[in-house]
C-alpha cells in the first residue's frame, strides 16, 4: 500500500513540476511581449516586410509601405499570457507542494481545484458544441471589428492586416460572408486601381487568386470561380481547428483521462493515508492490551 501511495505522490509531483516549468515559460513570454518592445518589433518588422512584398508583387500596391506598430497589440495580448501563466503556476505549486509535503489539506485543495477545472472544461465543451450562444457572441465581436476598423486591402492598421492575411490564407471572406463589409465605417468598398477608384463587391483579399495587375475584376463581381465571397472565415477556421470532431474528441479524451488520473491519484493518496493511520492506531491499541 505504501508503494502505491508513493507512486500516486510521484505522479502528482512530476506532472505539476512539468506544468510549473510551462508556467514559467508563459510568464517569460508574456513579460517579453509586455516590455520587450525592441524584440517584438523586430519580429513584427520581418512579418510586415513579407506582407509588403506580397502586396507589391500583385502590382496593386506598387511602392506600398506598411507601417504597423504591433507593440500596443502585443502588450494587450501579453496580459492574457501573464495571467494564464500566473494561474497555472499557482495551481502547479499547490499540487507540487501537496505531493512533496504530504499535507492532507493542500492535497484536498488541489483535488478540489482539479475537479472545478474539469467541470469548467465540460461546461465550455457543452457551450461550444451544444449551443450557439458563444458562437453568436464571437461573431458579433468580429463583425464589429470589421465594421469599425477594416480599411481595405491597402490598410495598414493591425485589424485590417490581420483580416487580409486571414482571408488570403483561409480562402474565405468576412466572418459569415462578403456582406460583413457593407456599411463599414473605415472603408467605402472602393480601391484605387491605376489611380482610379473602383467600387468593389468584396475586399480584394477575398479573391481566389490575388490580382497580378490593376485588374480588380475578381472583387468587382460575385463569382465562385474567382471569389470566396460566400465562404465565411469563422466556419472555415472552426472546421480546421476545434470543429474537427475526430481530432477534438481525441484531444479531449486524452486531457480528460489525464485529469481523472490526477484526481484519482489524489484521492488514492488520501485514502491510503487514512487507512495507514487506522492500522497504526490499531497496532498501538493492541500493544496496550
Amino acid at each position: 500500500m505504501g508503494f502505491f501511495r508513493s507512486l500516486g505522490r510521484t505522479y502528482i509531483a512530476v506532472i505539476n513540476l512539468i506544468f510549473l516549468i510551462l508556467s514559467l515559460g508563459l510568464l517569460i513570454v508574456g513579460i517579453v511581449m509586455r516590455v520587450g518592445d525592441k524584440v517584438t518589433q523586430k519580429l513584427m518588422d520581418k512579418g510586415t516586410t513579407k506582407l509588403e512584398q506580397a502586396l507589391i508583387s500583385s502590382n496593386l500596391l506598387a511602392g506600398a509601405n506598411i507601417d504597423i506598430d504591433m507593440n500596443e497589440f502585443l502588450k494587450s495580448a501579453a496580459i492574457g499570457v501573464i495571467v494564464a501563466g500566473a494561474i497555472l503556476m499557482v495551481i502547479s505549486i499547490v499540487g507540487l507542494v501537496s505531493a512533496l509535503s504530504k499535507s492532507a489539506c493542500l492535497l484536498k485543495l488541489y483535488i478540489f481545484i482539479c475537479i472545478v477545472l474539469l467541470i469548467g472544461e465540460i461546461i465550455i465543451v457543452i457551450l461550444l458544441y451544444a449551443t450557439s450562444a458563444i458562437h453568436k457572441q464571437l461573431k458579433k465581436e468580429l463583425k464589429d471589428g470589421i465594421t469599425n476598423k477594416y480599411s481595405g486591402f491597402s490598410g495598414s492598421d493591425v485589424t485590417t492586416v490581420i483580416w487580409n492575411v486571414v482571408m488570403i490564407q483561409g480562402q474565405c471572406c468576412g466572418v459569415d460572408d462578403y456582406t460583413d463589409f457593407k456599411n463599414g465605417m473605415a472603408w467605402d468598398m472602393t480601391e484605387k486601381s491605376g489611380g482610379v477608384p473602383k467600387t468593389l463587391k468584396t475586399p480584394v483579399a477575398c479573391c481566389v487568386n490575388l490580382p497580378a495587375s490593376d485588374n480588380l475584376a475578381c472583387a468587382e463581381t460575385l463569382s465562385q470561380s474567382t471569389n470566396n465571397y460566400d465562404n465565411g472565415c469563422y466556419d472555415t477556421y472552426w472546421n480546421w481547428t476545434i470543429g474537427n470532431k475526430a481530432y477534438v474528441a481525441g484531444v479531449l479524451s486524452g486531457v480528460g483521462i489525464f485529469q481523472l488520473l490526477l484526481i484519482a491519484s489524489g484521492f488514492g493518496v488520501l485514502t491510503m493515508r487514512d487507512e495507514s493511520k487506522v492500522n497504526h492506531s490499531d497496532r498501538r491499541r493492541g500493544q496496550w492490551r
